[in-house]
């Protein structure tokens, strides 16, 4: 998982004009984003776009409401490892678990941190993307998926 992937698509975003248009750009730019991870495999990407996409679309609903926008969006990425950890082995090839990252509350705040200085400094967009991406990506790593073994194997999801 590269922060620039997500921040190239939140890039796009920029361009939407309605929340549905946004909702989708946003889901869109996460599928580049996370489609890249591994846990010693790669992740089924066609997967993702089943549960775990329904239930962040779901959670950015209200997104464009003025201040939801962080919370929808930690509460999004929190809906979608739920659905992750809900049935590991269809994402991950013999997984018998994922543990999301336990630092996905802190998502809102970690946008919200770096939302002032991107502002007050007329960040260009793609390096203001590329600031919210990394701080995203900071609070989405830790996650692990359990594969079987003598002893069960827990891998890192990166």
């Amino acid at each position: 998982m590269n922060p620039q992937d997500l921040a190239d698509g939140l890039v796009e975003i920029s361009f939407k004009n309605t929340e549905p248009e946004t909702i989708e750009g946003w889901i869109a730019a996460w599928l580049k984003y996370f489609g890249a991870a591994a846990a010693g495999v790669p992740i089924v990407q066609p997967a993702l776009e089943g549960t775990p996409t329904v239930a962040m679309r779901t959670a950015l609903a209200g997104m464009s409401v003025p201040g939801a926008g962080p919370l929808a969006i930690q509460n999004a990425i929190t809906q979608f490892w739920a659905m992750l950890a809900a049935a590991p082995v269809t994402f991950f090839p013999l997984a018998t678990a994922i543990a999301p990252p336990p630092t996905l509350s802190g998502i809102a705040a970690a946008i919200l941190a770096v939302t002032p200085v991107n502002v007050a400094g007329n960040v260009p967009a793609p390096a203001a993307c590329l600031a919210v991406a990394t701080a995203i990506h900071g609070c989405n790593l830790g996650g692990t998926a359990t594969f079987p073994g003598p002893t069960p194997i827990i891998t890192p999801i990166l």
